[in-house]
């Protein structure tokens, strides 16, 4: 075991930890939560001190709350084959290309959008906006307009990136907090915590779960800041309240249809949208005190530059519930993370143009 792991997990966690290549590959196999799957495999200190700061980092969710499925597809069928957590997590990530996990786009992903409208008018995409998705169903959508003109949109195939409109259970699902700060602070040149950290849920005198030295993850960034060092903090908060304490869309793919909509009405003011933030007020002055504290470099408010936030939902843990035959993409089926988003909608794509091929 790795000397900086044993450091973490101390000698009687890594002994526990070294089980997990003895006991046979069905034990933990059928965990209902990702949490149960590491605790029976490699023991509750390898869960507590590695895996649940990631999980709280990446899905802003306790392991415990986790669908293997959902946040690890192939997990299971790996760890059947390979025999243990290590060897099946060691053969899933030398299956993923290089750096895919961090992958982005020079000037940002936010150009996605701009590509994604070009295309839309491209292939004559009808876009519904202010629109809500009634009804979801394997070849239709029901859908309500902003005059209350109810109308149902036929489709060879449905996509879905929310849950059903109709499911009975109540999401259950975090808010999340970005803060970001630009600071003139040479000190941080030296990348003293390289690309970023996370943090454990139970750490002292920070609320940060998490910390991105931006610059010197994204080397583009790096050149157009010109010197100064873009900082990202992201917080778990209430879904309906402010950062401090711890704690949807459908398409229709036939011709020229598709329809837009979100699950959830509503929601906290300010949800999506990124404001200004002056760096003396409380979000400013937590955010600078987080960012010092992880990064070792004692940083005043004459070096922040600007700090910006930005709130968002986290993922919705309770099934999506869609329909049989509605083909569920996105966060609500596929859990979080790009990657994992990215490879479910390519599958998605796979089969139904596999379907086309069959029909023709």
């Amino acid at each position: 075991m790795a000397a900086d792991v044993l450091a973490v997990v101390g000698q009687k966690g890594a002994l526990r930890a070294q089980m997990d290549s003895l006991l046979p590959g069905p034990v933990g196999s059928k965990a209902p939560s990702l949490g149960e799957l590491v605790r029976r495999r490699m023991g509750e200190r390898v869960l507590d001190d590695l895996v649940v700061p990631i999980a709280g980092g990446v899905h802003s969710t306790h392991p415990d709350r986790l669908d293997p499925d959902r946040v690890a597809p192939g997990l299971r069928a790996a760890l059947l084959r390979d025999g243990s957590l290590a060897r099946a997590v060691l053969s899933l990530r030398s299956r993923a290309a290089a750096g895919s996990a961090v992958q982005g786009i020079r000037g940002g992903i936010v150009r996605l959008v701009d590509e994604l409208v070009a295309d839309t008018e491209t292939y004559h995409v009808d876009v519904r906006l202010h629109t809500t998705a009634t009804a979801v169903e394997e070849h239709a959508v029901e859908v309500t307009g902003p005059d209350g003109v109810t109308e149902r949109l036929v489709a060879d195939h449905v996509l879905a990136s929310t849950p059903d409109p109709r499911r009975a259970s109540a999401a259950d699902r975090t808010g999340i907090e970005l803060v970001t700060l630009v600071v003139d602070e040479p000190a941080l040149d030296a990348a003293p915590r390289g690309t970023g950290m996370l943090v454990h849920p139970d750490a002292e005198s920070v609320a940060a779960k998490a910390l991105t030295h931006a610059t010197v993850k994204w080397p583009w960034l790096a050149e157009a800041a010109d010197g100064r060092h873009v900082l990202r903090l992201s917080y778990a908060t209430p879904p309906d309240g402010p950062a401090g304490a711890r704690a949807d869309g459908a398409a229709g793919s036939g011709p020229h249809a598709a329809a837009g909509a979100a699950s959830d009405a509503g929601g906290p003011a300010g949800v999506a949208t990124s404001l200004p933030v002056d760096p003396s007020d409380p979000v400013g002055v937590r955010a600078l005190r987080d960012a010092s504290t992880l990064l070792g470099v004692r940083m005043g408010t004459d070096r922040v530059q600007g700090v910006a936030r930005v709130r968002w939902y986290g993922p919705d843990t309770t099934a999506a519930g869609l329909a049989d035959g509605v083909v569920g993409i996105g966060e609500a089926s596929t859990g979080r993370g790009l990657s994992g988003i990215v490879a479910g909608a390519r599958a998605a794509a796979e089969r139904i143009l596999d379907d086309a091929d069959l029909g023709t």
